[in-house]
């Protein structure tokens, strides 16, 4: 009797560039795998969507530029806001969702999965290089994919002023962030 496929998948087809001898190769990559069936989990997932409450960014951070001494401050929701914002009507809606990290050798990857009371259920991979392999760096790396990965898999979408990734990946010294209700 033959196996049963793993799952579905939806995959993104790109060219690689020419390779040495002059050939393009084509190259797939997964980029999610879901059940057999996804009605019920997309309606209930339509649903909770529709009673998301807002996502308040209640953390500060000041960022001191070390090479032009210049600072500036940004808002950023936490993981917390986000589950606070989205829990009671993913539950509702009978949605559970679940968050596995593992790590390779410079790089940690988390799979977001969503599942739906029907048994259906979908989940992405997410992966990101180590800057350290000491317990806070794998930490925070965890927290941050967690955060981003499950904003995607929501279809939460950042504003214009979300932009704490592209602000930490330069180099300046960051400042202890405060809960907004402690800013002076």
């Amino acid at each position: 009797e033959p196996a049963a496929p793993l799952a579905t998948r939806a995959t993104v087809v790109r060219l690689e560039p020419e390779q040495p001898g002059g050939r393009t190769q084509q190259v797939e990559r997964v980029i999610v795998r879901h059940s057999d069936q996804i009605d019920q989990l997309f309606a209930a997932l339509a649903a909770a969507q529709g009673e998301f409450g807002d996502v308040e960014k209640t953390l500060e951070v000041t960022v001191e530029s070390r090479r032009t001494g210049g600072k500036y401050a940004y808002s950023y929701e936490t993981l917390a806001d986000v589950l606070r914002a989205t829990r009671p009507a993913l539950s509702k809606q009978g949605l559970a969702l679940m968050q596995f990290p593992f790590t390779g050798q410079a790089s940690l990857t988390l799979r977001t999965m969503l599942g739906h009371k029907s048994g259906q259920w979908l989940y992405s991979d997410l992966s990101a290089r180590l800057d350290g392999a000491d317990p806070q760096s794998i930490g925070s790396a965890i927290t941050y994919l967690r955060r981003y990965d499950l904003k995607a898999i929501l279809g939460i979408a950042a504003d214009d002023e979300d932009d704490d990734g592209a602000r930490a990946s330069h180099p300046a010294a960051p400042q202890p962030a405060q809960r907004k209700s402690q800013q002076p």
